[in-house]
């Protein structure tokens, strides 16, 4: 990594997991936020002035896949599955939020208004009864009190009935009005505590959708240690091969001028052609000399020569009937002229 300790290239097999603390060990140049945060504003992946949320964090990772046209189809692959998986989550915990804050509200809201409508209803209820338990216990109570003053000038067996008669007829009279008249509120309990149990059961489903949601959680960031690990990997790989780019640029300029130069030095150079062999002479055929001759000295307008069957030709006349062609000299004897007459023959 640039301006951190050399070191060679990890390479991890695929059977072998490191661990989130191993990792977070190994030599680079981020070993902290601040390092990182300086990282990637230096890279221009982040916006420096933005807190680092969710959505910021998708968008780094976003811009760390159009890096390099160099990076492995699975690392992007994998890249992209976090991404996607880091959305999915950012709108789960936003659903999250909003739900529990709307169950928070609603059960605060419900327990308020059941709370007080419920002890105004009991009260309002219970009033009443407690008002005639109250009036029969004064009525009990002065009646007991008539009874003792009156025992003496009973016997035991009038008192004990005039004691328990008023008694006995009394306490299912009251047991019966106090049934009655509660038997309203309680229905209203039973509903209420249904339905406080059928809140509880939803409040245990969100509990275990938050526990599940933990979980993932736990598994998206193993997931992001080992994507950094890659990324790390992938980094390094790339300043190698900018590292021996930048070794060889100098070779290969040289080698350029070289080449520019000797383009030069043949383009300046005259361009020379070999001598071509000379001609063969070609030989004339007998048939072509003949021909040429007998067209150089035969004469432009020929005439028939009529001659008597076994007596020879006038060649003396028929040489001189026509001019002399101008590429060929005048006869010089008879032999010549016999050899023209006998060729126009």
């Amino acid at each position: 990594m640039p301006g951190g300790p050399s070191s060679k290239r990890i390479t991890r097999s695929s059977n072998v997991t490191l661990t989130s603390s191993e990792i977070e060990a190994q030599p680079s140049t981020v070993i902290d936020a601040a390092s990182a945060h300086l990282y990637l504003k230096k890279k221009s992946l982040c916006h420096a002035t933005e807190p680092y949320t969710l959505t910021h964090l998708i968008s780094v990772l976003l811009q760390i896949t159009q890096i390099s046209g160099s990076t492995s189809l699975p690392v992007l692959t994998a890249i992209r599955s976090v991404i996607f998986l880091l959305k999915q989550h950012a709108i789960d915990e936003t659903a999250e939020a909003v739900a529990k804050q709307v169950t928070k509200t609603v059960a605060q809201q419900i327990s308020d208004s059941i709370t007080t409508k419920l002890v105004d209803h009991v009260v309002a209820a219970i009033a009443p009864q407690v008002a005639r338990i109250l009036t029969a216990s004064e009525s009990l109570e002065h009646m007991a009190q008539s009874i003792e003053q009156s025992r003496p000038q009973l016997t035991e067996p009038d008192s004990s009935s005039v004691t328990l008669t008023p008694l006995t007829l009394l306490t299912p009279q009251i047991m019966e009005q106090i049934t009655t008249t509660l038997a309203p509120q309680i229905d209203q309990l039973t509903s209420t505590s249904n339905s406080l149990t059928h809140t509880l059961e939803e409040t245990t489903q969100l509990r275990k959708l938050v526990t599940d949601r933990v979980d993932l959680d736990r598994d998206i960031n193993a997931s992001a240690d080992r994507i950094t690990h890659a990324t790390d990997t992938l980094f390094s790989a790339i300043e190698d091969c900018q590292n021996s780019i930048d070794l060889i640029s100098p070779s290969l300029e040289t080698t350029q001028q070289r080449l520019n130069t000797l383009s030069t030095q043949i383009l300046s150079q005259p361009t020379v052609l070999p001598p071509s062999p000379p001609a063969a002479p070609q030989k004339n055929l007998y048939s072509d000399t003949a021909t040429s001759k007998t067209q150089s000295q035969t004469p432009r307008h020929a005439t028939h020569l009529t001659t008597a069957r076994g007596s020879p030709p006038n060649f003396h006349t028929f040489a001189s009937s026509y001019p002399p062609h101008p590429n060929t000299t005048p006869p010089q004897s008879a032999s010549a002229d016999a050899a023209i007459a006998r060729s126009a023959i």
